[in-house]
């Protein structure tokens, strides 16, 4: 029997590379060859820390793109349909579902999490991801942009959460894969003024090749507060992004809030993070609005593919390395390494 490779997690720290026997799919699924599997900050994250929703040898990844080699009685794909694969599979049952909210979905599956990622050689999927989940053709899209489809869609619904008004500017704090994804959708969505902050003056240096990048800082060398000021003329910004996991991020967005500012909480904090103090009074007087965002839709996931299709040179300055699967170790250091943005796996190279 052909045997495949894979990428478990098994413990803090503690990936192997696992050998097992080419999947066999049943009626109604499909068998897909891995191509591209982008490294998401979630994976280095479930890499230290584990994660309550990924059990011991698990195969990670969700930032997927590949090509089907078998299908067993799909109406919508067929053997050779290149595609792109998201994370978050609706179960179309519960309320949210039905409601339209399927990152809250009941069953709260996702691919890399519950079910089986895209860290290896084939994966299988399901006739229920078939039919209902973020599956969207790529046509001739190179497999390490379409692999993008997914950290775009969750930008997408990031920016669906805060698109009640129009903006003339935002902050996008964390420069990051998912922070020039959002710097990015902000240029498409209009807003001229695009600031971008981080700590690390390595990644700021990244943004030489973001033309449309208005102004950006080194939030451990400057004041925030007062550097905002100054760059806008005192006049603030209207929207704000939080594109990384520190709780200083949190502290600091709150702390350049102006009248009817809007901040989006994109970044989740680990588990054991403190809580951030809100003064509800300067919400209350200067009407400022605070939100959150996480995952995405299949629609939103269509919505990226289709993006990444018709902005190809954006996307291709954001990948800067690929590994085949058995380097994962340097993949993820790399990922890890601020001097680097997207860092893709490639698992049958």
């Amino acid at each position: 029997m052909k045997k495949i490779k894979c990428l478990r997690w098994v413990s803090n720290n503690n990936m192997i590379i696992d050998e097992r026997v080419m999947p066999k799919i049943k009626k109604n699924e499909a068998l897909l060859k891995v191509e591209s599997c982008g490294i998401c900050g979630s994976d280095i994250k479930i890499i230290k820390f584990g994660n309550k929703r990924v059990q011991t040898g698990q195969i990670t990844g969700h930032e997927i793109a590949g090509q089907f080699v078998q299908v067993n009685g799909s109406k919508q794909f067929k053997p050779g349909d290149r595609v792109s694969i998201g994370a978050d599979i609706p179960c179309n049952n519960c309320d949210n579902c039905k409601e339209g909210k399927g990152v809250f979905c009941n069953a709260n599956l996702a691919i890399g999490h519950e079910l089986e990622g895209g860290f290896s050689q084939y994966m299988v999927l399901n006739r229920h991801t078939l039919d209902h989940g973020p599956v969207t053709k790529i046509n001739d899209l190179e497999y390490d942009l379409a692999c993008m489809g997914e950290p775009l869609a969750c930008c997408i619904n990031g920016f669906e959460k805060v698109s009640f008004r129009k903006y003339d500017s935002v902050l996008i704090m964390g420069c990051g894969p998912i922070g020039l994804m959002l710097a990015f959708l902000a240029k498409t969505r209009g807003i001229e003024k695009i600031y971008m902050t981080d700590v690390s003056d390595a990644r700021l240096k990244l943004l030489k090749d973001f033309e449309f990048i208005t102004q950006s800082v080194n939030t451990k060398k400057v004041n925030l507060k007062e550097w905002v000021k100054t760059k806008t003329h005192n006049n603030g910004v209207d929207l704000i992004f939080t594109a990384n996991n520190s709780i200083n991020s949190h502290h600091e967005a709150l702390s350049v809030l102006r009248p009817q500012s809007v901040v989006n909480f994109f970044g989740g904090l680990p588990a054991n993070s403190l809580n951030v103090p809100i003064n509800t009074n300067q919400l209350h007087y200067q009407e400022c609005v605070l939100t959150g965002s996480h995952g995405s839709t299949p629609n939103q996931h269509s919505l990226a593919v289709e993006l990444i299709s018709k902005n190809k040179t954006f996307f291709k300055k954001i990948v800067s390395k690929t590994f085949a699967l058995n380097e994962f170790k340097h993949a993820f250091e790399s990922a890890s390494n601020s001097n680097n943005l997207k860092v893709i796996i490639k698992p049958n190279e």
